[in-house]
């Protein structure tokens, strides 16, 4: 999930930063803080079957929740700004996944 998130910032940039803007949270209706709330229910759930497989278990769900939600904003951001960009290259799809699978390793069983 989060590897498409950040290939989806980084095909639709326009669309990743205006939704991302600041007013867009001021103003949100119910429908979108529904969203919202399912979306955090989906990343808990991940974070519960991670732990359950041995990933950082003894750790505090709440804090990996929020790290994972977290570190995937933030690839996001670097990956679309043009600073970031202009300064440190374009963030390439293996990198991406690179990165996404060092937030919560998964092992193919």
């Amino acid at each position: 999930m989060g590897k498409a998130f950040v290939h989806w910032a980084v095909k639709n940039k326009a669309l990743f930063h205006t939704i991302s803007h600041p007013d867009v949270s001021r103003h949100a209706d119910e429908k979108l803080r529904k969203a919202l709330r399912a979306f955090a229910l989906t990343i808990g759930e991940s974070v519960e079957r991670a732990q359950d497989a041995g990933w950082r278990e003894n750790d505090d769900k709440d804090t990996l929740f929020r790290y994972a939600i977290a570190t995937v904003r933030g690839i996001a951001f670097n990956a679309t700004d043009d600073l970031y960009i202009s300064v440190f290259g374009k963030t390439t799809k293996p990198t991406i996944d690179k990165l996404i699978d060092a937030i919560v390793p998964i092992e193919e069983t």
